[in-house]
């Protein structure tokens, strides 16, 4: 290398060569200190005369700067990623907080800043990330649906289970369970007395709940068929696990009715792991009375699934024998 010297001092820039090549420089006057590849092109630069910053080239012919890191003037550090015809595909500034940017395609040949992380704002715009890009893989927690379709269902004499819909959610949060379909009776036209069909959805194998209930009733009708949309829903506080819910019903009151069916049933359970608003969700039947548990992510306190069938079916007859009673009383003013 050449030492340019007045006295003792070095006063002028340095060079650095191999047999043939600069191999680098230092330029005082720029203050910069320069490596070059074999190709003669400047690869590394780190230079400063009013802040520090150091470049990168890559190796293509054009030799562009791809990586360029600089302390700038007075908004912070900076690092600008680029790829091999120059443009700018990352950048990571500190002022006034920090930003990253990361460029992709935007279509047509175009390109588009496709993710943000700006900590210098609040709210939505302060991260961006392409469509599509987050799925159940990356969140616990995320809404999940399950399904069940039954063409026809016939309905006993006897409360019993007609249908069920499981569900396997990944943390504690609110199942809404939904049942809807319509109700078809064929009346031969016997009169025996008031004829119902009571159906629910119910956490309880067998047992109806009085929470959502159908309770469709007819007290003697012409020989036919009749029909009527139904629909049921049911909210559940739940903890992480496979929870399952029972579509339940019956018939009874009579030699009037020779069938009664459940068709195009629709039950439907989704899995919400949030609440925006206060959530009641209505709790299994308790002893002596039908009621509703505000819910908590960790369930209802009563959750527990009991055997309240006898104390439910003498509600059931109380119930039935008041309404019997209004309408032999509307029968009667007619």
């Amino acid at each position: 290398f050449f030492v340019n010297r007045d006295g003792d001092y070095m006063y002028d820039d340095l060079s650095w060569w191999d047999l043939t090549d600069t191999a680098a420089i230092m330029d005082v006057s720029l203050r910069r200190f320069s490596t070059f590849g074999f190709d003669g092109l400047e690869q590394i630069r780190l230079w400063g005369g009013g802040w520090g910053e150091i470049l990168l080239h890559d190796g293509e012919s054009a030799n562009n700067v791809t990586a360029k890191l600089t302390a700038n003037q007075s908004v912070g550090g900076q690092l600008t990623l680029s790829r091999s015809d120059g443009l700018t595909m990352a950048n990571l500034t500190s002022s006034d907080g920090g930003r990253l940017g990361l460029t992709g395609p935007l279509g047509g040949g175009f390109l588009s800043e496709k993710i943000i992380l700006d900590a210098r704002t609040s709210g939505d715009i302060s991260v961006m990330l392409p469509d599509s890009s987050i799925n159940a893989d990356e969140i616990l927690d995320e809404p999940g649906t399950a399904t069940v379709y039954n063409n026809d269902i016939f309905f006993g004499t006897s409360v019993a289970n007609e249908d069920s819909i499981s569900i396997t959610v990944p943390a504690p949060g609110y199942v809404i369970v939904q049942a809807s379909g319509y109700i078809r009776v064929s009346h031969n036209g016997t009169s025996s007395g008031l004829n119902t069909v009571r159906a629910s959805l119910s956490r309880a194998s067998a047992t109806l709940d009085f929470n959502n209930f159908l309770f469709w009733t007819m007290d003697n009708g012409n020989a036919q068929v009749y029909t009527d949309n139904f629909a049921l829903v049911l909210t559940d506080a739940v903890s992480a696990g496979t929870h399952k819910y029972y579509f339940v019903g019956h018939h009874q009151g009579g030699a009037g009715i020779t069938s009664a069916e459940a068709r195009d049933l629709h039950l439907t359970a989704t899995y919400y792991p949030t609440a925006y608003g206060a959530v009641v969700a209505s709790a299994p039947p308790p002893p002596g009375g039908d009621t509703q548990t505000s819910a908590t992510a960790e369930g209802p306190s009563n959750s527990q699934l009991i055997d309240y069938r006898p104390i439910i079916e003498a509600k059931q007859a109380e119930r039935i024998k008041k309404l019997e009673d209004e309408v032999r009383e509307l029968r009667d003013m007619v």
